[in-house]
């Protein structure tokens, strides 16, 4: 199926640039500064992935309004309490303050942590960690703190370059599916656009199966309202901003990741920015049509694995395809963009439809039907699509009803097929035509360019062309007409609008020029059949 062209072509994406991923308390631990200290871990190890934004070298035990979280506390132990309750007051003030972790270098004061310090942490899980030989904090603080500093630089840049991918792709009008394709791209996660009321307007699996990702977003979702701020989750390794659209919530964009990087709350935040402008200058219900048009798209596609997917997008668009039969139906010629209109139609028919464009002048319509709903609703689709429109101008085909959804291209084809014989052949009443309806005339009106046919009705009527051509005659006209009144020659005479002694006479010469005999049943047939091969 094709897709309506935009005014432009976004750049392609760049290959996302590399991150460093955050440093924690345990990448603190690794590095050659703290190595030098051999550190060990007393308490809280369940801690050590927390990142590291700051080292802190502080002795006092009065901590409370300290710390802004993220802060990893360096201390000799100096001012440590020995009352177990007052360790206890010190380490919950660290937990409070979001502190990710307290190292003690032993051997100043102290030989051996505290008891009461270790069940403290261990109790806050909050990683406590001694230092067993005698390390400058300096050393460790500048070695932390140059990580730190080419972390944060590789962040500003990744999300410099977002940045300018984003602004590029509202500059080139890009789809929602590209806007969501480049966060995904960018991050190296999963990303999810889905709407308030959960239905999945785009997505990218980042080559992964389509069908997990649904079933991980179908978990993370649940049925709690979209935030209005943007969350990160790094149990579940999610991220997740609101997409907001002249104040009001217009859908949520979802990441997910291994474990999401430092970049990739702001990169997301830019996505929903992008999404946000697509939105203002498209229609309301532009990304769910869009979106059902995909699905359509993939199940007319005939592969199996985008079939497949179709059906898991289906079911987060909220549309059923289970317990359905499938009929496609053609529209030819009924004008620019007729969405608005096809859904319409069908809301009055009672008709549930997947649309979607074949070719700028054909539009699909994918009629899904309850097991015990009938086709007569297609029916009365067709006649609301035709309204006052002349048969001529407007062509509406079905083909055959199915509940496999791999048969789908072949009754479209079926369809395309009986659209074709009925632009070609003689006008028809203006209805939904079927492959029942084709007969004698529409197959071969469809098998016309065959080398083989074209040969015989060349043969057949090749001396009444050549004379019509040299004389300006109509002997085909008058040897159709007799044979579509089934050899009755005063109603053919009336039909041609001559007088019966005028036809007599042009049968004579047809007789003649053909060497046949024109009342004979079978070569009246084979006529007939040339006749209609030949467009006549």
């Amino acid at each position: 199926m094709a897709t309506p062209a935009r005014t432009a072509t976004p750049p392609a994406a760049p290959r996302p640039r590399t991150v460093p991923g955050r440093l924690t308390v345990a990448g603190v631990l690794a590095l050659p500064a703290a190595a030098a200290g051999r550190p060990m871990v007393l308490a809280g190890r369940a801690g050590l992935s927390a990142p590291v934004r700051w080292l802190h070298v502080s002795e006092l035990t009065d901590v409370e309004g300290l710390f802004h979280g993220g802060e990893l506390v360096l201390t000799t132990g100096l001012a440590l309490p020995d009352d177990p309750g007052q360790c206890r007051a010190y380490v919950d003030a660290l937990a409070k303050q979001r502190v990710v972790g307290l190292v003690l270098e032993l051997g100043r004061r102290l030989s051996r942590a505290p008891d009461a310090l270790v069940a403290a942490c261990a109790r806050a899980v909050l990683p406590l960690i001694v230092i067993r030989r005698e390390v400058p904090f300096v050393d460790l603080v500048e070695a932390a703190q140059r990580v730190l500093l080419d972390e944060r630089t590789a962040v500003e840049q990744a999300v410099a370059d977002a940045r300018e991918r984003f602004t590029a792709l509202c500059l080139a009008e890009a789809s929602v599916d590209e806007i969501v394709s480049a966060a995904a791209a960018l991050t190296g996660g999963q990303v999810v656009f889905a709407d308030p009321r959960r239905r999945v307007l785009a997505l990218d699996a980042d080559n992964g199966p389509v069908e997990l990702l649904l079933a991980r977003w179908r978990r993370r979702s649940g049925s709690a309202p979209v935030d209005d701020r943007t969350t990160v989750d790094p149990h579940t390794g999610t991220v997740a901003t609101p997409v907001v659209v002249r104040g009001r919530i217009r859908g949520q964009l979802l990441l997910f990741a291994a474990s999401p990087g430092p970049a990739d709350e702001e990169i997301l935040e830019q996505a929903a920015a992008a999404l946000t402008l697509r939105l203002l200058a498209g229609r309301d219900d532009g990304p769910v049509t869009t979106a059902r048009t995909a699905v359509l798209a993939d199940l007319l596609s005939g592969d199996v694995r985008a079939t497949s997917v179709a059906v898991a997008r289906a079911a987060a668009l909220g549309v059923e395809l289970r317990d359905r039969r499938f009929v496609p139906v053609l529209v030819d010629g009924i004008g620019a963009d007729p969405t608005d209109r096809i859904h319409q139609a069908a809301q009055r028919s009672g008709l549930d439809v997947l649309v979607g464009p074949q070719s700028a002048a054909r539009w699909v319509v994918l009629v899904l039907l309850r097991r015990d709903q009938d086709e007569s609703g297609i029916d009365v689709l067709a006649a609301t699509l035709h309204g006052r429109r002349n048969a001529r101008e407007l062509v509406i085909a079905a083909g055959t009803a199915t509940a496999d959804l791999g048969d789908l291209p072949a009754a479209l084809a079926e369809a395309t097929d009986v659209a074709d014989a009925v632009r070609l052949g003689p006008p028809g009443p203006p209805r939904c035509h079927r492959v029942d309806d084709l007969r004698l005339r529409g197959v071969l009106t469809l098998l016309r360019d065959e080398p083989r046919l074209r040969a015989f009705a060349a043969r057949s009527l090749g001396p009444l062309l050549q004379r019509d051509a040299r004389d300006g005659g109509d002997l085909v006209a008058t040897l159709a007409g007799y044979l579509d009144v089934r050899g009755n020659k005063a109603r053919a005479a009336r039909l041609l609008g001559i007088s019966r002694p005028t036809l007599y006479e042009r049968l004579a010469r047809i007789t003649r020029l053909l060497r046949v005999d024109v009342e004979d049943p079978e070569t009246m047939t084979s006529l007939h059949a040339a006749i209609m091969l030949a467009g006549r």
